[in-house]
């Protein structure tokens, strides 16, 4: 637990280097105009993140890593619901379930997370992306937050505030997604 705090704050940090470097940010290749949205919605997170998935990958040399997808949803549903039930057919008796107490897990989460109004789930046009989204959608609803799913950004709009609403009109505060 120490190695992955230790881990996600160097990620934290090394972002927040960039962000606010524009000459590391250029070297990003992501359009200028971009660049204040960006760094407005990094301000604002104030640290908030739900989940993380570091991807390591054990070689001759050690261990080495590859990525952190910060608020992924890949792997979730399966940690959750499925590893389980594969351990129980399979008749797997020996240790625990990674994935039982994730959704009591994420809930609990949410319930700290600060939102305080419709969250969007923000997913592609895949059925695989649907099932992430329903799982995170089943906990954060547990934790008493409205949330919609929203399939790929069909539909989104500015308004003359320089807001982004769904295709209903609603405004665009709080967003998980899964891309």
């Amino acid at each position: 637990k120490r190695a992955s705090n230790e881990l996600h704050r160097m990620f934290m940090h090394a972002t927040d280097y960039v962000l606010h470097n524009e000459a590391v940010l250029e070297k990003f290749n992501i359009p200028k105009v971009l660049w204040p949205r960006l760094q407005q919605s990094w301000d604002n997170r104030r640290n908030r993140m739900i989940t993380g998935r570091f991807d390591f990958s054990l070689t001759p040399q050690g261990i080495k890593l590859y990525e952190y997808n910060c608020d992924s949803a890949a792997c979730y549903m399966e940690c959750g619901k499925i590893q389980g039930k594969w351990a129980e057919h399979y008749h797997c008796n020996e240790g625990a379930d990674p994935g039982e107490t994730l959704q009591e897990q994420l809930t609990d989460a949410w319930k700290h997370s600060g939102v305080d109004g419709m969250l969007h789930i923000m997913i592609d046009h895949d059925e695989e992306e649907l099932f992430h989204g329903l799982y995170m959608q089943e906990a954060i609803r547990n934790a008493g937050i409205r949330s919609k799913l929203i399939h790929g950004t069909d539909g989104l709009h500015w308004d003359d505030n320089g807001n982004v609403l769904d295709a209903d009109g609603d405004k665009i505060s709080w967003v998980w997604k899964t891309w």
